[in-house]
């Protein structure tokens, strides 16, 4: 199983989106992960009612990280993505992999 970092600025939005999406419909092939290099310290409000509305994905225990969490924390990272969805490409090379 492969580990992606998903890393934005504040983790608030993108990198959330991305993990949940991982986490939730890929989760047999993949470990998901998000964090910021600026984390405002919550989601995005308005990320959070989308995604468990229109997704039914639970975000109760998320909240945004920072990405210097995930240097020396034993997670050996395998796949990582900045500015996670100006380049989507990106996420469906991944998903082929």
């Amino acid at each position: 199983m492969k580990n992606i970092l998903f890393v934005c600025t504040g983790n608030s939005a993108r990198g959330i989106i991305a993990e949940n999406i991982i986490k939730n419909e890929y989760s047999n092939r993949f470990k998901a992960y998000s964090a910021g290099n600026n984390p405002s310290g919550k989601i995005n409000e308005d990320i959070n009612k989308f995604l468990e509305k229109n997704k039914n994905f639970d975000l109760s225990n998320y909240r945004s990280k920072n990405f210097e969490n995930f240097l020396d924390n034993g997670i050996k990272i395998d796949k990582h993505s900045v500015n996670t969805f100006r380049n989507i490409n990106f996420l469906f090379r991944l998903l082929s992999l």
